[in-house]
């Protein structure tokens, strides 16, 4: 069965607020954590975020998961550890590095490296293949 055309529309929407909404808040990631380090230690900022975020993935797993059951697919015991290690990188590492950076740079400069992400990531995918 083909979409209808103003579904299409409503999606093409959608998805356009969604990648102005990540844009904003990419953009105003390191402004924010600048404002942020001027009022708390890396450390407090850091557990401050990670709070907010688990409370938002809570909301949206409880909203999703009701809708429909059959997308939720148990962990495999064999990808334990590779979720302890990217939780291990993530959430810690990456944010006392991130944090600790911030607090000694500009935002400007957080706000480039934190822009250069995605093409750093290729430029490994590449190289590793």
């Amino acid at each position: 069965m083909m979409a209808s055309e103003p579904s299409r529309g409503r999606q093409a929407g959608l998805h356009l607020s969604l990648m102005l909404l990540i844009i904003l808040i990419g953009g105003l990631t390191p402004v924010a954590a600048r404002f942020a380090l001027r009022e708390m230690p890396p450390f407090a900022t850091g557990a401050i975020r990670f709070g907010i975020v688990a409370a938002c993935l809570l909301i949206t797993s409880l909203f999703i998961g009701r809708r429909d059951p059959r997308r939720a697919r148990p962990i495999e015991r064999c990808d334990y550890w590779r979720f302890a290690l990217c939780a291990l990188l993530c959430v810690p590492i990456n944010q006392a590095c991130y944090l600790s950076g911030v607090h000694i740079a500009g935002a400007a400069h957080a706000g480039l490296l934190y822009a250069l992400n995605p093409v750093l990531v290729f430029l490994i995918t590449l190289v590793f293949g």
